[in-house]
């Protein structure tokens, strides 16, 4: 406004020779709303407090669009809610309807030149963000354009999804000869699968529910061949039900106790009352032999010492007679192998 210039009156024509008094402004600016497409010749002449005016200025003319010339006006400042791990939800308002759109990246004012956007015009904007990264911040500008092609822009905000789940102080105890448990610790996932096999493919899995918070869990493993070694994987699952896979572990079976090679002989130097009962183990075991005459109740010789080659000598045998033998070894964890009843006959003296 000038000096001593209180406001602007306005007077519209739409021959260019009639004028008739359109409104005041006290700023240099003024719309002139609700016309019609068509031309209009305006003329302005400046008032002082006193309502004194100055001559009229020169003619313009102008023939309205019908269009907007500035993007909607935001009501509503971004907010982000129903966070998870790989999605979130953003939403704002502006004064007026508007299509939605989000640009979007993990480092501040460096966003994605794809954007995520739902063309619907719109004064309540919700556009759900998917696919994003576990436990990432990530920096957004919400943008909205009218049916006029202007644009409006927000200032830069920021949120952080929730984390994926973990898993830590994972291993393998108790790996008998037919089993094993698998113990870990759990945070942030409501499920985990435990995969085992004897390769890398697996082929099994045993499944436990998990809480959110970090918690330590079992998972018993059953049904397993000794003497093998095995693989495991852990895959946990979040609230959404995404999958997350960890590190393939192994662990081996001990072998089951085998007796093979049963041999009798007489001893060098003895009489024939002495037989020298040998067999082998696939791995060191005690050596315990079961004998007696036929028909007769039996005797027993054991030695603890572990080894993988037995021999036992039993003595005081009678001769010519015939007797029936088992030989038994017991492995370091208290597991058993019996062979079959085996007879033979001593010699005559």
């Amino acid at each position: 406004v000038g000096a001593g210039i209180a406001s602007y009156k306005v007077y519209r024509s739409t021959n260019g020779t009639d004028f008739t008094f359109a409104g005041s402004s006290s700023s240099t600016t003024y719309i002139d709303a609700n016309l019609t497409q068509r031309l209009y010749y305006y003329k302005i002449k400046a008032c002082d407090s006193a309502n004194n005016c100055g001559a009229y200025g020169s003619i313009v003319e102008e023939t309205p669009t019908g269009k907007f010339t500035e993007p909607a006006h935001i009501l509503a400042e971004p907010i982000v809610n129903n966070i998870t791990t790989k999605k979130a939800r953003i939403s704002w308002s502006t004064d007026r309807s508007s299509d939605s759109k989000i640009a979007l990246g993990t480092k501040s004012g460096n966003y994605s030149p794809s954007e995520i956007g739902n063309s619907d015009q719109v004064s309540s904007h919700q556009i759900d963000l998917d696919n994003l990264a576990a436990g990432t911040t990530y920096y957004y500008v919400a943008k909205w354009t009218d049916e006029d092609g202007n644009t409006g822009v927000s200032q830069e905000y920021q949120f952080t999804t929730a984390p994926a789940p973990s898993l830590k102080e994972i291993s393998a105890q108790k790996v008998s000869l037919s089993s094993a448990i698998i113990q870990f610790t759990s945070k942030d996932a409501t499920k985990v699968n435990v995969f085992f096999g004897k390769s890398d493919a697996f082929g099994g899995v045993q499944s436990v529910n998990t809480s959110l918070s970090e918690s330590d869990y079992s998972v018993d493993l059953g049904g397993l061949d000794d003497g093998s070694k095995y693989y495991y994987k852990l895959v946990t699952f979040d609230a959404d039900g995404n999958s997350y896979d960890g590190n393939t572990f192994s662990f081996t079976t001990p072998a089951r106790p085998r007796i093979s090679n049963i041999k009798f002989q007489p001893v060098a130097g003895e009489p024939t009352s002495t037989q020298q009962i040998t067999w082998e183990t696939n791995v060191p075991s005690t050596s315990s032999v079961s004998y007696g005459r036929v028909g007769s109740s039996s005797l027993d010789a054991v030695s603890l010492e572990m080894v993988t080659a037995h021999t036992m000598i039993i003595r005081d045998l009678e001769d010519d007679s015939e007797y029936d033998l088992v030989v038994q070894s017991r492995d370091k964890d208290g597991n058993l192998a019996t062979s079959d009843s085996q007879r033979f006959r001593t010699a005559l003296d």
